[in-house]
C-alpha cells in the first residue's frame, strides 16, 4: 500500500515541486523549459494537461512517465541527468 494516496495533489507537491519546480529549477521560478510551467499545483496541472504530458487514469501511457523513466542517457529523460531517486 503507497504511504500516500496517489493523486495530482500528491504527485505535484513530493515529486513535481521539489525536483522540477523549485530553487531554479527548469520548470519554476520564472523558468518554463520546454513551455512546461510548473510553479504551482493548479498552473502544473494545467500546463500538464494541455500538453498531453499527463493522460488522466493512464500514468503507464503517460509521456512525462515515458521521460522519466527512460535512462538517464536518453536525451528526452527528465531530469536532465539524473534519476527522481538520487
Amino acid at each position: 500500500m503507497p504511504l500516500d494516496v496517489p493523486s495530482f495533489s500528491n504527485v505535484y507537491t513530493l515529486v513535481l515541486e521539489p525536483s522540477c519546480a523549485v530553487g531554479g529549477s527548469c520548470h519554476g521560478g520564472g523558468a518554463t523549459a520546454g513551455g512546461l510551467n510548473l510553479d504551482d499545483l493548479q498552473t502544473a496541472h494545467s500546463s500538464l494537461l494541455d500538453r498531453e504530458s499527463v493522460i488522466a487514469g493512464s500514468a503507464a501511457q503517460s509521456p512525462l512517465m515515458s521521460r522519466l523513466d527512460s535512462p538517464v542517457t536518453d536525451p528526452q529523460h527528465m531530469p536532465p541527468g539524473y534519476l527522481l531517486s538520487e
